[in-house]
């Protein structure tokens, strides 16, 4: 049948004109479908590349070997990788992208104070868990689905949970004749101008904290902190600012020790350096790295599906063993290698752990920081 055969009452010009509307009107949304943005396709779909930011050295290596090459074998995307240890010029990057309406960082891992400025200033994408399945295997210290976090403010979830860093002390054991056990020892005379401590302001203020007794994420006595910290000055004998710095001293016997984070006293303890990790009993700060992505991503959806990819078994597994970090995921398997993780926990608990609050931390940062640089420098 003819179903553009004009109707009774209409002129055959009225008829043309009509149809000649509607054609035209379904040729507009045929072309509106060619010109979608190719941002809008790749919420939707795989993509070809992918554009990833992580950090460097070792973990670098690490995420490319378990994770990048096995990922790019499996679905022909090709992932490009950066690296980058300077969370200021990150937090530049995603608000260049912001403004010019797509981000080029698809997907980055970055540690939970980062996370909080990034989705608090609106620059990272929420994450389609749709998408990512295995987000429901994660621990719930850190699922969002699970219990409130504090570094990912509202309603959506934007971070995945990567590799979790115990933050302890790590000390010679060579050269230390006893096993410690207290974060305390960082205040111990016996350690005068042995002792390394790196340079960050929140970890000092909150193992002050556990040796005066206050919640790091509510302090009611300043002056009991700095007094603190006035006195274990007096016993440093180097400040250092990387991890690189503070492997290199350890290794070479300047300090004796030191807070350190578990992966880099587990990758001296692979070099044969004789070095003890251990978590305090009387508290311990867990920092961890999400994985986010990027504001109006081009690839929003190869990102995701990179991040379920990651969480495979054999995937997770694999990078937990090179990165020497536990990863916040019950797919992870214990071999051996993850097994001697320190921190490592399958029952997903983390007892003894202690989480700042972004938030908190974040209001007081400047003032605080002032007054430990005053410190420092007496």
């Amino acid at each position: 049948m003819d179903t553009r055969r004009p109707q009774r009452g209409c002129s055959r010009r009225e008829f043309l004109r009509r149809s000649g509307a509607t054609l035209g009107l379904a040729a507009g949304f045929s072309a509106a479908n060619i010109l979608v943005p190719r941002a809008s396709l790749g919420q939707d779909r795989m993509t070809k590349e992918l554009n990833i930011y992580t950090w460097g050295g070792s973990f670098a290596d690490a995420v490319r070997d378990a994770i990048v090459e096995p990922f790019q074998k499996e679905t022909g995307v090709k992932v490009t990788m950066g690296v980058t240890g300077n969370p200021a010029q990150m937090l530049a990057l995603l608000k260049a992208g912001s403004l010019g309406g797509a981000s080029t960082i698809d997907l980055m891992w970055q540690d939970l104070t980062f996370s909080y400025s990034a989705i608090k200033q609106e620059l990272v994408e929420p994450l389609r868990l749709d998408n990512i399945p295995s987000y429901a295997r994660t621990y719930p210290k850190f699922n969002k689905l699970k219990q409130p976090v504090p570094w990912d403010p509202g309603k959506d979830v934007h971070g995945a949970p990567a590799e979790y860093v115990p933050r302890g002390v790590a000390y010679s054991t060579k050269l230390v004749k006893r096993d410690l056990a207290s974060v305390r020892e960082l205040w111990n005379p016996e350690f005068k101008s042995k002792l390394g401590m790196y340079n960050n302001v929140q970890w000092m203020m909150v193992n002050a904290c556990f040796v005066t007794g206050q919640d790091i994420n509510r302090i009611q006595d300043l002056g009991k902190i700095w007094a603190a910290l006035r006195d274990q000055h007096k016993l440093v004998a180097r400040y250092f600012d990387n991890w690189a710095e503070g492997m290199e001293l350890m290794q070479n016997e300047s300090i004796w020790i030191s807070p350190f984070v578990s992966g880099r006293a587990v990758q001296l303890q692979r070099k044969g350096v004789p070095v003890r990790f251990l978590l305090p009993q009387d508290g311990w700060i867990l920092n961890a790295d999400v994985l986010l992505v990027g504001k109006g991503s081009k690839n929003r959806y190869t990102a995701e599906k990179f991040i379920e990819f990651s969480y495979r078994p054999e995937i997770v597994t694999r990078t937990a063993e090179l990165q020497a970090y536990a990863i916040a995921s019950f797919n992870v398997q214990a071999t051996e290698t993850v097994k001697g993780l320190p921190g490592f926990d399958p029952t997903g608990e983390l007892k003894g752990a202690v989480v700042p609050d972004p938030g908190y931390w974040d209001a007081n940062m400047t003032d605080w920081t002032e007054k430990l640089r005053e410190i420092q420098a007496s």
